[in-house]
């Protein structure tokens, strides 16, 4: 269900305040009682409701000032801060056509904070001291606006947030990454931020990626947490890391391995990471492909197409590349039949940029046809996906067809063939920099794909 009118909570939801309101009671109750509170028992409580935490530690009014006064200055250490992807959801939901509002139990110290975080500007309401669960005050909003009641969700952190949602019979979604609230009346439940990209009606936003590259591939720059961070901003649930197989020295896969694994872990509550590599068919490491899979320490294999690579070597000593000028049917042939030994091997649900052979080629004549069509019938026997690939959009080199100077891949008539046939088609951002994600190649990509109307699978459940 796509919604056009947000009505966002503050604390906890658009920004991580809870750190800073936690340190602020610790202090207060510290210059009022010489107490020392524990911060995690004080977070936690916090977290549930002030109302809660105020009961538990018997806060009297006095306290309730001087507390008060802490918190409400935005300058107080730790500051509050964003959550990474909250801008461009904000923006999301406006270019969608849609409108925020704040919607908080918070009083005026509200409007210093947005400030001082810079994103009045999102939003069209304002709606404070609400007294949630009561609904007035959202209610009241709606009828302000004159909005349509269906339209609208309450976005939260606590079951106080969408039970105001659930008692004006608007929607309401909890944002409760760590399962903590039990008793609620949200409509949706979301684990990560992201998940709100599911609810804005947006025709180009890509949720999930599967082709990402890193530095250590020697055409790329950023380092891994800069990729991680740009695709948590740019709203993807899924980041999948595929760097290029590294060979001879096959140690620097395990380092890759190991540094991807590490952030998989650590932004476990924002993002979804997977662990892959894009491999060439090389023979001699068929069995190291197996053992990775085996034990689990890749997700997936993308099979790249870039070179032919003689069986008995360790690594590209007089490769044939596919990416230099292709002049000859002989090479369009020996394409295919790397191709061919490749997803034989059952080792590879993905195939990245099938139609990449057309940035040397650049003609569209009998035998890329011919190719185009036995690449199609390969991908249907085997079940593989196929990919829509934005770095082609991104290179510089370009070919005239049809009087019109395009980018070499990816190529309409290629997927128009592949369009016949059988085949899923996932769209791979293929981002060699943090800056990778949900460029202009994707908006091209997307409409290519609508317009030909292809089997395009946005999440890869079985990889």
């Amino acid at each position: 269900m796509h919604y056009k009118y947000f009505f966002f909570d503050f604390d906890g939801m658009l920004a991580d305040t809870y750190p800073h309101t936690t340190q602020a009671f610790v202090d207060a109750m510290w210059k009022c009682r010489k107490q020392k509170i524990i911060f995690k028992e004080a977070y936690d409580l916090f977290k549930e409701s002030f109302g809660v935490a105020y009961k538990h530690y018997k806060v009297t009014p006095e306290e309730d000032i001087i507390f008060t006064a802490y918190q409400e200055d935005f300058n107080r250490k730790p500051v509050p801060t964003l959550y990474l992807p909250i801008i461009n959801i904000l923006q999301s939901i406006i270019d969608s056509g849609g409108k925020n509002f704040i919607y908080t139990n918070r009083g005026d110290s509200l409007f210093n904070f947005i400030d001082k975080l810079g994103i009045r500007k999102y939003f069209t309401d304002f709606f404070t001291e609400t007294n949630k669960p009561n609904p007035q005050a959202l209610l009241d909003g709606i009828n302000k606006h004159h909005l349509q009641k269906d339209l609208c969700v309450v976005v939260g952190d606590r079951s106080l947030d969408v039970d105001a949602a659930y008692n004006a019979n608007v929607a309401g979604i909890l944002y409760d990454e760590d399962s903590r609230v039990f008793m609620h009346h949200a409509t949706y439940v979301i684990k990560r931020i992201n998940e709100l990209y599911n609810f804005i009606d947006l025709p180009y936003h890509l949720l999930n990626n599967y082709h990402t590259h890193t530095a250590r591939c020697g055409h790329a720059f950023g380092t891994d947490e800069q990729y991680v961070i740009e695709a948590i901003k740019a709203g993807f649930q899924t980041l999948g890391f595929s760097d290029h197989f590294m060979v001879p020295d096959i140690q620097r896969n395990y380092e890759y391995f190991e540094s991807i694994a590490l952030l998989k872990e650590k932004y476990k509550n924002q993002i979804d990471i997977k662990i892959a590599l894009e491999v060439e068919y090389y023979e001699y490491y068929l069995p190291f492909y197996k053992k990775i899979l085996a034990e689990k320490q890749v997700d997936y294999l993308i099979f790249g197409n870039h070179f032919y690579v003689d069986p008995k070597n360790k690594d590209r000593t007089n490769a044939i590349s596919f990416l230099d000028d292709i002049d000859c049917k002989e090479k369009l042939d020996l394409y295919y039949q790397t191709m061919e030994k490749a997803v034989e091997t059952g080792l590879f649900k993905y195939i990245a940029h099938p139609d990449v052979f057309m940035k040397s080629y650049q003609k569209w004549d009998e035998y890329t046809i011919s190719l185009s069509h036995k690449i199609a019938a390969l991908l249907e026997k085997y079940n593989l996906y196929a990919e829509l690939n934005g770095q082609g959009y991104r290179s510089r080199k370009r070919m005239i067809y049809q009087g019109k100077e395009i980018p070499t891949y990816p190529f309409a008539e290629f997927f128009k063939i592949l369009s016949q046939y059988n085949i899923r088609f996932v769209i791979g951002c293929d981002a060699h920099s943090p800056n990778g994600f949900n460029d202009e190649s994707v908006k091209f990509m997307q409409d290519m794909a609508r317009k030909l109307k292809l089997n395009v699978v946005y999440t890869l459940d079985d990889l």
